[in-house]
């Protein structure tokens, strides 16, 4: 059976008996933030990761359904941009989501600290674009399996938890090119390290220090062909957070301010 196929028949089995009709109350938030910061790059002074995040979630016989969207302002006077839509329910079967999710790799892949720019590692190759994913956890051991039928994308991942210390495993297809991915992170009290990369020569180091509400971080990653340092400083005060991080392929320094709410 193909994966996709799989995928498919997994999210389909777990949804169907869950169309039971019942009155519940439900649940509604609404949190984001608001950013604004200096582009050393551009020399321009403007928003930057703005975003209201809706969620939803209603508990029926043991079953929590779930919604969540995303609306992005991009600047001043621009249209701001409805993202990230995706519908889902979790219960003693699982999770299972349908619409704009990370897919089976993404889930479980370690990454950097960044909040706007700076990050050097990737190692996961699918789009989260109009899918459909089902996860679950055993024990110490979380896994996923997702399918993209717009992109003709399937995945499937797992991490596995040792202590301090996780470990993930992905194999992808993508429209018939097959990527296999893998990771590894750990925290050790102040500190969070962790290593990525993928079958395709590409790879990734980050780590991070956080004490006294600040954060900084470095990563440093390699695709086979470039290579880059990205790094960041963050002291949070309230909800107000200080920012300043860095790209070196684009020479590219960011920093400014956000707000969460």
């Amino acid at each position: 059976m193909k994966l996709k196929t799989l995928a498919a028949v997994v999210a389909g089995a777990l949804v169907l008996p869950m169309m039971a009709q019942a009155e519940v109350a439900s649940t509604m938030s609404i949190d984001g933030d608001i950013g604004v910061a200096y582009n050393s790059e551009t020399e321009t002074i403007g928003e930057i990761g703005s975003e209201l995040n809706f969620d939803g979630a209603a508990e029926v016989d043991g079953v929590t359904y779930m919604g969540h969207f995303e609306l992005d302002v991009n600047g001043t006077n621009s249209t701001p941009n409805i993202d990230e839509v995706r519908v889902g329910a979790k219960g003693g079967f699982g999770e299972v989501w349908l619409g704009e999710v990370d897919n089976a790799c993404d889930q479980f892949d370690p990454g950097a600290e960044d909040i706007w720019i700076g990050a050097q590692s990737a190692s996961c190759g699918g789009s989260d674009i109009s899918s459909i994913l089902y996860k679950n956890k055993m024990g110490n051991t979380e896994y996923a399996v997702s399918h993209n039928p717009n992109a003709d994308q399937t995945a499937i991942g797992a991490r596995f938890g040792m202590g301090p210390v996780k470990v993930n495993l992905a194999y992808e297809d993508l429209d018939g090119t097959d990527l296999i991915s893998y990771g590894v992170a750990g925290s050790f009290g102040p500190i969070a390290v962790n290593a990525e990369g993928n079958d395709d020569d590409d790879w990734g180091l980050n780590a991070s220090y956080a004490a006294n509400n600040q954060v900084f971080w470095i990563s440093y990653g390699d695709d086979g062909v470039d290579d880059g340092v990205g790094g960041g400083y963050r002291y949070s005060h309230g909800k107000m957070d200080y920012i300043i991080e860095y790209d070196d392929p684009s020479d590219t320094t960011v920093a400014g301010m956000r707000y969460r709410f």
